[in-house]
């Protein structure tokens, strides 16, 4: 209709049309369908009907919807960047914090095991100097006997109620040890004993038992037979003995004691 219109409006303009009466209707139409064209070409539209309506309200509802969606997820996407940012930021924290605690943990197990291995060190120093004092103790008392490891021990563990009984033996020892070099650089070969001082009989040499019994270790890394012994009164229960070693053809005329204790074991007949 709209096209048939417009070629009447063309005829009327040209004059092509001669009815009145019908230009008369022309131009009356005209105006109607020149606004009506005009309307168009302008893009203007048909008023909507009220489901029309409702659809551009729900449409526009929709993309509302869809943008504040969009913002929410930007949001979001740009609080979890952030929540992400911070976690990996804590996460180098707490690395660091514990690579510090590792190395604490370090430092002070290498202080504790300095501070044992100077404990430890310090106690070794501590007992050699004890062991070098009593040395010396017994170097002062008895200049002129030597001590075996196992003599050592037992004069340590002496008790003090007998500890005088056996170191006034010991004295006599010591004192016939001296005499003794004196008189080998005047020719004489045998000690002058100043106590009473025995050999162990041929049966107790000859049988095993008893003989290992007497050996003990001696002072120059090894081990040797100390028969030669005296009495120092009551030791551990028992008639105590000290036992002693002397080499009658040794350049150096040492008294080298073996053992301090209770009897040893003798045959029996």
């Amino acid at each position: 209709m709209f096209k048939t219109l417009l070629r009447r409006i063309v005829e009327v303009v040209q004059g092509a049309v001669a009815n009145e009466q019908e230009r008369t209707d022309l131009s009356v139409r005209i105006p109607a369908g020149y606004l009506v064209a005009c309307r168009r070409a302008h893009g203007q539209r048909k008023r909507h009907t009220p489901k029309r309506r409702r659809q551009r309200r729900d449409k526009a509802e929709n993309a509302e919807s869809k943008r504040r969606l969009a913002e929410m997820g930007s949001e979001k996407a740009k609080t979890l960047d952030q929540h992400d940012k911070e976690i990996k930021c804590l996460k180098g924290d707490l690395d660091a914090a514990k690579a510090e605690r590792d190395q604490e943990h370090d430092a002070r197990k290498a202080a504790e095991t300095l501070v044992q291995k100077l404990q430890t060190e310090k106690s070794r120093l501590a007992k050699n100097l004890a062991d070098v004092s009593k040395e010396l103790e017994r170097k002062t008392k008895f200049p002129h006997l030597e001590f075996g490891p196992d003599a050592v021990r037992d004069y340590d563990n002496l008790h003090d109620d007998v500890l005088p009984m056996v170191e006034k033996r010991l004295d006599l020892l010591d004192r016939s040890a001296m005499a003794w070099r004196v008189y080998a650089r005047k020719g004489g070969v045998k000690p002058g004993w100043e106590c009473r001082v025995r050999d162990e009989s041929d049966t107790v040499k000859r049988t095993p038992k008893f003989r290992e019994q007497r050996r003990f270790k001696s002072l120059h890394d090894c081990e040797r037979y100390f028969f030669w012994h005296t009495n120092c009164g009551e030791l551990d229960g028992r008639k105590g003995r000290i036992h002693f070693y002397f080499d009658e053809r040794s350049q150096s005329k040492e008294v080298e004691i073996g053992y301090i204790g209770g009897h040893l074991e003798l045959p029996t007949a």
